[in-house]
C-alpha cells in the first residue's frame, strides 16, 4: 500500500529502522550492514534512483474488488538510464459499472 515502510524505502531512499511495520526485529544490525549507506544507524538507506512509473493521482487504484479499492501494483524505474514513454490513464469507473465489476 502507498503508506507502508516498503514504499517509503522505495520512493525516499530512506525508512527509520524504527518504522511501525518493521516491529520489534532482532536483525537491525544485520540490515543496516546491508540497506544501509550512511553512518546513519536511525534509517534504513538505498543508493538507488527510482521514479514511479505511474503518476498515483491518475491512477488511483490498480487493484478493485469488492471490498477493496486501492494500489498494491508497483513499477519503478532508474531515473539516470530509462525514461518512460507514455502514462497509462485511469481505467473508467463507468465502464467498471457496465461491466458489472462494481
Amino acid at each position: 500500500l502507498p503508506q507502508s515502510g516498503v514504499i517509503e524505502f522505495i520512493n525516499n531512499g530512506k525508512v527509520a529502522v524504527n518504522h511501525p511495520e518493521f516491529k520489534d526485529i532482532a536483525y537491525k544490525e544485520c540490515l543496516l550492514k546491508m540497506l544501509s549507506h550512511t553512518n546513519n544507524d536511525q534509517q534504513f538507506t538505498h543508493a538507488f534512483q527510482l521514479s514511479s512509473a505511474y503518476n498515483p493521482e491518475l491512477l488511483q487504484f490498480t487493484n478493485f474488488t469488492f471490498d477493496f479499492k486501492g494500489i498494491i501494483d508497483y513499477i519503478f524505474y532508474p531515473k539516470g538510464s530509462m525514461e518512460p514513454l507514455g502514462i497509462l490513464g485511469p481505467i473508467s469507473e463507468e465502464w467498471l459499472k457496465e461491466a458489472k465489476i462494481v
